[in-house]
Formats: structure tokens, C-alpha cells, sequence
């Protein structure tokens, strides 16, 4: 296998002396002498290192290769939390350095140098390393079924797991509760002219089979969306944002959660974005059943 690694800095992983690799693509491992719930990272990317000299800026080529290490992390960690519904880990650094790599047969014949900074863990518990073990093999599924999504169809929820790992990992409110709400415009909506209206429907429709409780959940979504829209054009911010963006944050989490997760599924099912919100317009109008089958 030819290609380069780059390497994030996560806290929220406790994996002891063991190693994860998952289809030698992406690989955490501690290093001795850290925090219990650091780690590193690796993401191997198959093009080939792209060498800067000394002094020189940082191409765009590098900013792509790192932004998409990056991402995969951040989604590959969003899968954790919503398989097993652990706090969110949290991407801590990234490094611009990358190490090329020659041909080899197993991933697990190349000896990784990680580097952490010696940061201190912000998480207060500990996960045994069996269960964080457990956990890490448990996401495979849905992260199987996310990345062997085709590349057009995968965008769409890419762009949503890393906005909700944002969200989940930001501890200022303001951007909890708008990357929430990002996250389902991420999904339901297709063009920036669409209404409130149509993405509070949209929402309720996918999340919630039950007609009867819709149209509480399709009041209370509209109200999340126009504040939403207050805050970020300055029409009317609270002052006590506590009170308000937090309620509206904790209220959308379960939501936001379950439809991620049945997202992914309906797409792994050769289905594209544009067919999942042309479902929900149908089942608004009545021409097709109320309720989705994963």
C-alpha cells in the first residue's frame, strides 16, 4: 500500500496498550505516558505525501489532504457516540506534518511515532479499555455503511456527522444549538430559499411516525428554527441565552441523534438525498405512507 499518514490528537478514548484499525485506513493507538484518554489518530490517505520545502506556504493541496483526515475523524467519531452513545471524544490538534509510506502488506507491520502535547484529559470518568474497546468495534457497522455509501450520495451526512461532532464537542451554547440545527438543514433542505415552514415539516415527518404527536413536535420545531434565525441575523438575541438556546439545544439532541442515525441507514440503501426529501414531500401530500422503513 503506497501512500501518507496524518495524525489528530483525540480526547475521550481509553484503549489502553491495544490498537484499533479499521480496514487499514484509520488506526488509534495510545501513546505510554499520556493522559489514559488520549490518543492519536492515523489516517492513512492513498495519495502520495505531497513534499513542502522549507519555508515555503502551505498549499492547497495540504490544506485538502489534512482538511479530509480531518473529517474522517470527526465522522468516524460521530458514529461512536451514536452506536454507543458515549460522550462525544473530541479532536484536540492536528498536526501538518504526514509521513509517506512505502509499499507493505499489513498496515500492522509499520511502527507509528505518534506525538501528543501534554495535554490533561477534560473528561472526569474513565471507560474501561474493554468497554472503549468493545465500543471502537461496535461503530464499525455504521461507519462501514457511511463510507461505502457512494461519494455523491455520502456528502449530504458527511457534512452533517461533522458538524454534529462540532456541536457535541463545543462547550460554548451558541454554537451547540446552531450546529444542531445546521445539522437538519444539512439533510432536509435543498436550496437556501427554502422556508422554516417546509424544514420544520420536513423534519417531523422523517423523525416522528406517529401523525398524532407530529404536529406538537412541527409547533415546537418552528419555534427552534425562528430563533435560530433571530440569533444569527441579530433580529433578537436573548440576553439570558441559558434559558433559551440552551432549552432549544437539549431539546433538539435527541432528535438530531435518532435521525443521524436512520439517515444512514436509508441512504445505505442506494438511496440519495434528494430521494429522502422527495419521500417526505410525498408522505406530506399524503401519496405515500406516513412513516419510514429503515
Amino acid at each position: 500500500m503506497n501512500g501518507h499518514l496524518r495524525t489528530c490528537t483525540v480526547d475521550g478514548l481509553n484503549i489502553g496498550d491495544s490498537r484499533f484499525n479499521w480496514n487499514d485506513k484509520l488506526i488509534i493507538f495510545h501513546n505510554k505516558g499520556t493522559d489514559n484518554n488520549l490518543v492519536n489518530v492515523n489516517v492513512i490517505l492513498p495519495n502520495p505525501y505531497r513534499v513542502r520545502n522549507l519555508g515555503d506556504s502551505i498549499s492547497d493541496e495540504e490544506f485538502q489532504d489534512q482538511g479530509e483526515a480531518f473529517d474522517i475523524v470527526a465522522m468516524f467519531l460521530a458514529c461512536y457516540h451514536l452506536t454507543n452513545d458515549f460522550n462525544m471524544p473530541k479532536i484536540i490538534m492536528h498536526t501538518w506534518s504526514a509521513t509517506d509510506l512505502q509499499p507493505f502488506d499489513s498496515i500492522n507491520d509499520v511502527t507509528f511515532s505518534g506525538f501528543i502535547p501534554q495535554f490533561k484529559s477534560r473528561f472526569e470518568n474513565v471507560i474501561s479499555t474493554d468497554l472503549t474497546s468493545s465500543a471502537l468495534q461496535n461503530t464499525k457497522p455504521l461507519f462501514e455503511k457511511l463510507m461505502n455509501l457512494p461519494k455523491k450520495n455520502r456528502e449530504p451526512i458527511s457534512v452533517a456527522l461533522i458538524v454534529y461532532h462540532k456541536a457535541r464537542s463545543s462547550d460554548e451554547i451558541f454554537t451547540q444549538f446552531l450546529d444542531l440545527v445546521t445539522v437538519l438543514e444539512t439533510l432536509f433542505t435543498e436550496n437556501d430559499g427554502e422556508t422554516k415552514y417546509k424544514l420544520a415539516l420536513r423534519t417531523c415527518i422523517f423523525y416522528e411516525n406517529d401523525t398524532l404527536k407530529r404536529k406538537e413536535l412541527f409547533e415546537k420545531l418552528r419555534t427552534v428554527y425562528r430563533d435560530r434565525s433571530d440569533l444569527i441575523h441579530g433580529n433578537k438575541i436573548s440576553l439570558n441565552p441559558h434559558s433559551v438556546y440552551h432549552k432549544h439545544y437539549e431539546f433538539l439532541l435527541p432528535i438530531v441523534f435518532q435521525i443521524l442515525i436512520k439517515y444512514i441507514k436509508i441512504l445505505s440503501n442506494d438511496v440519495a438525498k434528494k430521494d429522502i426529501v422527495k419521500m417526505i414531500d410525498d408522505m406530506a401530500l399524503g401519496e405515500l405512507k406516513s412513516e419510514f422503513v429503515t
